[in-house]
């Protein structure tokens, strides 16, 4: 299994945000085409190592995405696999396990993902923040703050491995929203 994040270049101005001029920005969170790929940090479980991939490395990680039989990752169906998929990526949806939609369905909303980000899950699971905002990378990105912006992706694949594990070997979360446990499907 090959657990992933990816961060992207430019920024998404939120509605009714202003645009910072000393930024690049996409046009909204469905314009998967131009938010250009700044990183991704994997974890290989069969080889029990993190990975950083930078914008010049997206054949490994397509090969690692060949050879694994599962791909994980916290919101990848909606957003993750679909940048990739513009750089000519073939991610099938049956091979991903995405933990927000599964902790969303346990949590008994299947098409509500408010308050069950990885950051206030960590938090409720672990009593674990996040290091940062999504939402800073891209500016990370155009700053050429590159060791900070790896730093980030590569701690929330660790929150996303440790969220995984949980639920791999206990089979339940705690539900942020509102801290009573919820049964969690594992990968198949």
């Amino acid at each position: 299994m090959i657990i992933y994040d990816i961060e992207i270049q430019k920024c998404i101005a939120k509605n009714g945000e202003t645009r910072q001029p000393d930024f690049q920005y996409c046009d909204g969170f469905k314009d998967f085409f131009n938010m250009g790929f700044a990183c991704a940090a994997a974890y290989d479980t069969a080889r029990s190592e993190y990975r950083l991939f930078d914008e010049f490395m997206l054949d490994d990680l397509k090969a690692a995405f060949k050879r694994t039989d599962v791909i994980a990752g916290f919101n990848i169906l909606n957003f993750d696999n679909n940048v990739l998929k513009t750089y000519e990526f073939e991610i099938p949806d049956g091979k991903c396990y995405d933990l927000l939609p599964e902790i969303a369905r346990a949590a008994g909303t299947p098409n509500d993902y408010k308050g069950l980000g990885l950051g206030p899950i960590c938090q409720a699971n672990f009593q674990t923040a996040k290091t940062g905002s999504g939402a800073d990378a891209p500016k990370l990105y155009q700053q050429k703050r590159f060791g900070e912006l790896f730093d980030y992706c590569l701690a929330d694949v660790r929150l996303t491995v440790r969220l995984l594990d949980r639920i791999i070997e206990c089979g339940h979360i705690i539900n942020p929203r509102t801290g009573k446990w919820i049964r969690v499907n594992r990968p198949r």
